[in-house]
């Protein structure tokens, strides 16, 4: 999704159509929340549809996302909003937990390619993250745990250890033994492909391959550089690659998903 501070023209509903065949159940959860909110709240709440709809399809990403996840309702406005342009659709690529907005809310932060020089700006204050907003909220989450690495919510099962953790502790024990507790509840507080990232970059000393532009902060790590190959066999790898790991096979690295699969994780 393309960064933007309001959404665009091909984001909103077809004038003030109201979402099609609005559910009864949603309605009456709406008038139930009318009655048992602040004066304040009920006068918002007891607003037409098709003005929820205009006011939720203005604001800022971050802000719809959190209006959309307060009941039903807003809920199918949300995906009203989302599901009424072909350009962007939420379902086969949700927001990304560090979505920010600025404090002044006249920039919106979604970690792109094209925001790097948003990142980088000293002038610029930013509100807390989509990540941080949500992260109390355990009926949204259920049993799923936030991983402070991807910032993705996993299940339990993804923070077990692995073989080659295992195999990583034994190898670095003084290492790891010397490690200040700050710094063992930040590897803890991941989940384990992040903890192999980690481990790989910071024990065994592993080269990671960056996204570009060089000069952007905050840059995404893609893999592993490989070691230099032959021109014979870096022709062979481009004709075999998928699309997946064509860029990889080019500039000569390993994706994180590649090395991943290799570990059985």
């Amino acid at each position: 999704m393309s960064s933007f501070t309001e959404p665009d023209a091909e984001y909103l509903p077809p004038g003030t159509t109201a979402p099609p065949n609005k559910p009864c159940a949603a309605q009456d959860a709406s008038e139930e929340a009318v009655q048992s909110t602040s004066p304040q709240q009920a006068t918002f709440l007891a607003l037409p549809t098709e003005l929820h709809t205009n006011i939720l399809a203005h604001l800022d990403p971050v802000s719809q996302m959190c209006l959309g996840l307060t009941s039903s309702y807003f809920h199918d406005i949300f995906h009203f909003i989302y599901g009424s342009g072909s350009a962007y659709n939420i379902r086969r690529t949700p927001f990304d937990l560090r979505m920010q907005v600025s404090v002044c809310g006249k920039y919106f932060l979604n970690w792109v390619h094209e925001d790097w020089f948003l990142r980088d700006s000293k002038d610029i204050t930013w509100d807390r993250s989509l990540g941080e907003l949500l992260a109390g909220e355990e009926t949204l989450w259920g049993g799923l745990i936030g991983c402070e690495g991807c910032m993705k919510y996993k299940p339990e099962g993804a923070y077990r250890r692995c073989v080659f953790e295992e195999g990583m502790f034994l190898k670095h024990r003084e290492e790891i033994g010397a490690l200040e507790a700050a710094d063992v509840e930040r590897y803890e507080s991941r989940c384990r492909r992040c903890r192999v990232k980690l481990l790989l970059v910071f024990m065994e000393r592993k080269e990671e391959f960056f996204e570009e532009p060089a000069w952007v902060c905050d840059r995404e790590s893609l893999g592993l550089v490989r070691e230099k190959r032959g021109e014979d066999e870096r022709e062979r790898e481009l004709e075999e690659a998928t699309d997946e790991e064509y860029d990889a096979a080019m500039f000569n690295y390993e994706s994180w998903e590649s090395i991943f699969r290799r570990l059985g994780i």
